[in-house]
């Protein structure tokens, strides 16, 4: 009875380190070629990683939100001041709170990267769908009378955005609290977020959808980039070669070594 739970708290302290990484500061991030990119311009996406002088800045007002320059900031106006608003003490810990989460679940993309990546070409193949039509979804809720959540036993589900979105939502999880009075609310919150954030995809994010800890759902754009190469991992040119397995791509897009673990996966 002790190793499944040994395993349990190795798997945490990787999610822990690889949060702590996350949560660098971008200067940080910079000089040590790490991978994890936080922050990103609302509007045309550049990072302080892939955009080498790009220097993000934060809304005046909400605090939450990142623009590259003031002309970023100034057409993204009519689409972010629906949601822009001063923080209250308790935004500021759901804040703080959300970008745990965020680090936790790259954390999560990076040690089941290729877990991953197999399953969205699966999903690609079987839907005939883009990556950026497509979610993971990720459930760090342990359940009572359960050992641990489903993202500690490196399970996910990969699915169809618009099944999240669309008529009777047939890919909607049981996290919302169906046939109580809160459903409603909840649901309308986090189909709000999952829309813009959908809206606002490129090729090399990924749309996560995900539940904390403690039973809050979140949904999160993701870029996931190599440490040596600077180059997207989960972005189409990358799962596209992936499911070719068109080594030379990878290797102009990978890690050093990564290309080789291809295979077994494929």
């Amino acid at each position: 009875n002790t190793k499944p739970n040994q395993a349990v708290m190795v798997r945490l302290r990787n999610f822990q380190q690889s949060a702590e990484m996350a949560n660098a500061s971008t200067e940080q991030v910079s000089e040590t070629g790490e991978s994890l990119c936080m922050h990103f311009c609302r509007h045309c996406s550049k990072t302080e990683i892939t955009h080498p002088g790009v220097k993000l800045m934060k809304c005046a007002k909400c605090r939450d939100t990142y623009y590259c320059s003031r002309e970023c900031q100034s057409a993204d106006w009519l689409r972010h001041k629906k949601t822009c608003k001063k923080p209250s003490k308790k935004d500021n810990f759901k804040s703080s709170t959300s970008t745990g989460t965020q680090a936790t679940i790259m954390a999560f993309l990076r040690n089941n990267f290729f877990a991953v990546t197999k399953e969205l070409v699966r999903v690609m193949r079987e839907t005939n769908l883009p990556k950026r039509e497509l979610l993971v979804e990720i459930d760090f809720y342990k359940k009572r009378g359960q050992e641990s959540s489903p993202a500690h036993r490196d399970e996910f589900k990969v699915a169809a955005t618009k099944n999240y979105l669309e008529g009777s939502r047939p890919d909607e999880p049981d996290w919302f609290h169906k046939g109580t009075n809160v459903y409603e609310n909840n649901i309308k919150m986090i189909l709000m977020g999952l829309r813009d954030h959908y809206s606002r995809m490129t090729t090399d994010h990924v749309l996560c959808f995900s539940r904390r800890a403690d039973g809050h759902s979140g949904v999160y754009r993701v870029n996931l980039f190599s440490r040596t190469t600077k180059r997207a991992l989960l972005s189409d040119e990358a799962v596209e070669a992936f499911g070719r397995e068109d080594e030379d791509t990878l290797a102009q897009i990978y890690d050093a070594g990564m290309v080789s673990l291809v295979s077994p996966f494929v």
